[in-house]
C-alpha cells in the first residue's frame, strides 16, 4: 500500500510585511471526508491577487460571479484578495476562477482579458 501526504506553504509579503500566511497539510485518510478540510469534495483551489486597492462596487461584481458557484468563497485583505473553490468538477472551478481574473485583468493590468494560450494545453 502506498502513503503520502500533501504540505504546501503559502507566505505573501508587501514591501517585506507578512499579509497573508496558511500551511495545508493533507494526509489521504482525511482528504476527503474530513470536515474542514474538502469535506467529501476531490478538487481546491486558491488564487491570490495582491495589491488591489479596495473597492466595494468591484468585490460586489466578484462576490456575484463567485456566488454562482456553490462553493466559492472570496476574502479581501488590505492588500490582498483570495478566491477559494472546492468542488467535484475541476472545470467548473477553473470557469470561475478564469471569469474572476477576467473581470480583475483590466484593473490591475493596462491590458484586457485575453487568455494566455497555454490555458488551452
Amino acid at each position: 500500500m502506498l502513503e503520502g501526504r500533501f504540505a504546501q506553504k503559502t507566505k505573501i509579503s508587501i514591501d517585506g510585511v507578512p499579509q497573508f500566511t496558511e500551511r495545508t497539510l493533507f494526509i489521504p485518510d482525511q482528504l476527503m471526508d474530513g470536515p474542514g478540510i474538502l469535506d467529501g469534495f476531490s478538487g481546491f483551489g486558491t488564487m491570490c491577487i495582491v495589491g488591489l486597492q479596495q473597492d466595494d462596487s468591484l468585490i460586489d461584481e466578484l462576490r456575484k460571479i463567485a456566488d454562482e458557484e456553490t462553493h466559492c468563497a472570496l476574502t479581501w485583505l488590505e492588500h490582498l484578495l483570495l478566491a477559494r473553490w472546492v468542488g467535484k468538477d475541476i472545470e467548473r472551478g477553473r470557469q470561475v476562477f478564469t471569469r474572476i481574473w477576467e473581470r480583475l485583468r483590466p484593473v490591475y493590468s493596462s491590458h484586457g482579458a485575453v487568455k494566455p494560450r497555454i490555458w488551452n494545453t
